[in-house]
């Protein structure tokens, strides 16, 4: 079941153009990822796959390559910045794919809080603040 809810929707999490910025880029990320995180059977049991995950090799199998190719569009999205002289070709990659989902899983599957087009893009802002600022 994980892994066929996963087909449908984790794929397209990330799944966005050059958007011609790293903000532009990343806001768009983050919209992709907030459809996702607002579908509601991903509302329903999406945390409850993250606790299960560790203790269930056969769940584990089904989620990993999601969140692998998630990873690896990020760094698509971090090369396009360093081609473009935004960020350090030394930024973090590892953290800075973290960062990106992070705040917004947080707030939208733990906290249960709304995130409108407004907290979007001040994420994307403060995001991108962040990677340029890295060294």
């Amino acid at each position: 079941m994980a892994s066929d809810l996963l087909s449908q929707v984790g794929l397209t999490i990330t799944e966005v153009g050059d958007q011609g910025s790293l903000e532009g880029d990343i806001e768009a990320v983050l919209l992709a990822l907030r459809r996702v995180l607002r579908h509601p059977l991903v509302k329903r049991i999406l945390t409850d796959l993250h606790s299960e995950i560790e203790r269930t090799p056969a769940l584990q199998q089904a989620i990993r390559p999601f969140q692998r190719a998630r990873r690896e569009r990020i760094d698509g999205l971090l090369d396009r910045a360093v081609e473009r002289g935004e960020i350090s070709s030394s930024v973090d990659r590892e953290t800075a794919a973290d960062l990106i989902a992070s705040p917004l899983y947080w707030r939208l599957a733990v906290l249960g809080k709304r995130s409108d087009r407004h907290h979007i893009a001040r994420l994307a802002g403060m995001l991108a603040a962040a990677f340029r600022a890295s060294k």
